[in-house]
């Protein structure tokens, strides 16, 4: 009893040793927590449930060897391998009884996937699904049978399905599984409104531009739908916010989720979510002092003056990152073009202000090395060269006339923008020096078009048109196809254009001819023939025109001399045609010289966005030049573009002033032909009227004015890159027989709104269309609220 007394008294563990020296009568015990076959030696390694896959690939990658002993931990990690190929595997031991070991791996084959289907998938097409991880013939796995199901699912909320069900179906088969998607869409979740609150700062139409959520809205008479609610872009938006806001100097705003989803109310049938969204705007900082440091080119004063930050003004990370890239920008004009300038702030402990001080290093002046153009197959190499003319090798850098250059190349539009236009940077032959590499595409400068269109100035139109914009005289063709493949004649910088354009109420041809640089200089040549007969109110014209002219180009200004000569023909006169179109009836002539200058400097020729384009030309008829009038034309044109807010890329609000004056008058006893003088209305000039409805008239016919001015105010902005503008307009203008008759006769008055958009499957046709609403007119202008247009027109 004693000795049993003794044994109860035992550790659980002492228990257990006695236990197991019990069970191994050799005397060797176990260790505690040990399975029985650990560390002994494998004398065999058998296997069951191999069918597609191979032990003898399999069994290989184990830790499991005849041979050799084994434990616990090496069995799991083996068991982990084989979950990642088998549908359910198990290593089981058996101890023989010499003692040995015997282990069976025995496992159980994914089936094999025999067919996918699918059920309730309506939102968009099964062939999208290229992804997919589980497709016939392979083995089906639970893991990524998950992923697949992720995947529907998550494509099914990203088109507004968020209420969706995936659910996989399999059906086992002898041969195999059959997988089946069983998919409830549910309904299409749209975003009815969005409420912004909190928000003192900016607007919520600001704010929700910035959004990738849409509302629903309107278009002219049209409730446009709201975009599909997708939590994923709503999360995404909460964090544009965020950003709009710290970039304007709200540095608190991402603290304490100042900004975040208020509520989200879904409409009974779940068809629709009306999102409340709440900002906490808390306070900006202010500038209290502006220091710069590591300055040595530049003096504080030069710096200084070129700041949008001010001290005493609320700070923005926007105009600090703006004012770093001035300083950078001024120093790449002087050659430091590797200066680093980097605006630090310091916070004022105890209030709203911060210290904000520019670091710089300036490193070395660099110089230019060589320019290397790539990809260039058709472009001249001296035709690129002469548009960076003010950089040259051995020059100093300035970072700013390499891009004036670089802005010039684009314009010109001989390389193909959307493969790529770049520019890099490359050491050069010494550590001070810089390569400047050009990577790009030759572009589809010409072509042969054949195209259709409308106008409600002129009708429906159509036109057939060989142009090249990287002519060269000397490139012959080395076949036909090159003429319709713009492969002949191509690559030296000049523009060639031939063009048949029928109307319904006009019928041209013109061929044009123009060399930018004649010998290589900053000199361009341009001769142009023209062939026109319009069929007028009462009346018809058939007009032959040639003309000449030169320009020299003193960067922002060109200079140009013109010579023009014009022969016209009027006939087929009715009964009430104007007394001043039937005392010109027949053949009449004109001959005349040109003269203007040009002040250019907008940041592209093409879609401006800022900068002013001023232009005044003087033209001249009569004595010692031969022809039937005397009489002399000054014209003044003004084109100014200023950005006003810009939230990222292509997404710029521009603002664009157009001033126009005109004055004609005749030289002695002589007149301005009708044909000479100016219109109003329609495409070009005031919109909501019809084409040349607005000026003076004779039985009822527009006979064109002496003296026309116009003035447009229009603030655009493109929805879509520069692909696709609104605006809203104002235009002002007037058309008289006298310049003093400006003062004294009514001005037109419109008001209205446009869609600016061009098609670039079909050549870039541009498509415009304007709705005019005068709000002040004379009792016998000719109105037309919509101005239409499709395609490029040459009248």
């Amino acid at each position: 009893m004693a000795a049993a007394a003794v044994l109860f008294a035992l550790p659980p563990v002492a228990l257990a040793l006695k236990e197991s020296a019990a069970a191994h009568p050799s005397g060797l015990a176990q260790e505690a927590g040990q399975e029985p076959w650990e560390n002994k030696p494998v004398l065999d390694v058998r296997h069951s449930g191999f069918r597609r896959e191979r032990s003898s690939e399999i069994l290989p990658t184990l830790e499991l060897r005849k041979g050799r002993s084994y434990d616990a931990a090496q069995r799991n990690r083996d068991l982990k391998r084989l979950a990642k190929k088998f549908a359910n595997a198990t290593i089981e031991p058996e101890i023989t009884k010499t003692g040995d070991v015997i282990f069976t791996v025995k496992v159980i084959e994914f089936q094999v996937i025999t067919d996918i289907r699918f059920t309730g998938l309506t939102a968009f097409s099964v062939a999208t699904l290229v992804d997919l991880h589980q497709r016939p013939t392979q083995m089906l796995d639970p893991y990524l049978l998950k992923l697949d199901r992720e995947m529907i699912r998550d494509k099914l909320v990203l088109k507004g399905h968020h209420f969706s069900k995936v659910d996989p179906d399999i059906s086992e088969r002898p041969d195999g599984a059959i997988l089946h998607w069983r998919i409830t869409e549910g309904p299409l979740v749209t975003v009815r409104s969005i409420d912004i609150s909190g928000n003192r700062r900016y607007s919520s139409d600001d704010l929700k531009a910035i959004m990738q959520t849409k509302e629903r809205g309107s278009f002219l008479f049209f409730t446009t739908p709201g975009g599909p609610y997708v939590q994923f872009n709503l999360e995404e938006d909460l964090k544009r916010l965020k950003l709009a806001y710290y970039r304007e100097g709200w540095l608190d705003i991402a603290k304490d989720d100042r900004i975040f989803i208020e509520d989200l109310v879904f409409s009974p049938d779940r068809t629709y979510v009306d999102v409340k969204i709440h900002i906490d705007e808390g306070e900006k900082y202010r500038i209290r002092n502006i220091t710069f440091k590591g300055h040595t080119v530049l003096t504080e004063a030069q710096m200084r003056a070129a700041l949008l930050s001010k001290p005493g003004d609320e700070y923005t990370v926007m105009n600090a990152g703006a004012d770093a890239a001035k300083i950078s920008d001024m120093y790449g004009e002087r050659a430091y073009i590797l200066a680093q300038v980097e605006p630090i702030t310091t916070f004022i402990a105890g209030g709203r202000e911060l210290d904000l001080e520019f670091r710089i290093v300036e490193n070395q002046e660099i110089t230019i090395g060589r320019i290397i153009i790539n990809g260039n197959t058709k472009t001249r190499f001296d035709v690129i060269l002469r548009e960076l003319k003010d950089f040259a090798p051995g020059e100093k850098f300035n970072r700013k006339l390499l891009q004036r250059g670089v802005q010039r190349l684009r314009d010109k539009q001989y390389f193909d923008p959307m493969a790529g236009f770049s520019v890099r940077l490359e050491e050069g032959q010494d550590p001070g020096m810089r390569d400047v590499v050009f990577d790009v595409k030759e572009g589809t400068t010409g072509s042969i078009r054949f195209a259709g269109g409308y106008s409600s100035s002129f009708g429906i139109l159509g036109i057939i048109e060989f142009e090249q914009r990287n002519f060269d005289i000397a490139d012959l063709p080395k076949s036909l196809s090159d003429i319709f493949t713009g492969e002949a004649f191509a690559g030296g910088g000049q523009h060639f254009q031939m063009q048949f354009a029928p109307a319904a109420t006009a019928k041209s041809f013109r061929v044009s001819f123009r060399e930018p640089n004649v010998f290589g200089y900053d000199f361009g040549m341009g001769v142009g023939a023209l062939q026109r007969e319009s069929l007028r109110e009462s009346w018809e014209e058939e007009r032959l025109q040639a003309s000449l002219n030169f320009d020299r180009r003193l960067d922002p200004f060109i200079l140009t001399v013109g010579a023009t000569a014009m022969r016209l023909d009027t006939t087929d006169l009715d009964v009430d045609a104007p007394a001043t179109v039937r005392e010109l009836e027949g053949v009449t002539r004109i001959f005349s010289v040109t003269a203007g200058i040009t002040f250019d400097n907008r940041d592209s020729f093409i879609i401006p966005t800022q900068g002013h384009k001023i232009q005044l030309t003087y033209e001249y008829a009569g004595d010692p030049l031969p022809g039937d009038f005397d009489f002399s034309k000054t014209m003044f044109d003004l084109e100014s573009y200023f950005p006003t807010f810009e939230i990222g890329p292509d997404r710029r609000h521009v603002l664009n002033f157009d001033l126009t004056v005109g004055f004609a008058h005749p030289n002695g006893d002589s007149i301005v032909p009708y044909y000479e003088r100016y219109y109003a209305g329609g495409r070009g000039s005031i919109r909501g009227f019809d084409f040349r409805g607005v000026g003076p008239r004779e039985a009822g016919d527009p006979i064109g004015g002496n003296a026309y001015a116009y003035f447009s105010a229009e603030y655009a902005y493109p929805l879509v890159g520069n692909i696709l503008w609104i605006s809203a307009f104002y235009d002002v203008c007037n058309l008289t027989a006298d310049w003093d008759d400006l003062y004294h006769e009514k001005w037109r008055n419109t008001v209205g709104f446009g869609i600016k958009f061009v098609i670039p499957q079909i050549g870039n046709i541009p498509v415009s269309i304007d709705f005019g609403f005068p709000f002040t007119k004379r009792d016998d202008d000719d109105r037309e609220t919509v101005t239409f247009d499709i395609g490029r027109l040459f009248f």
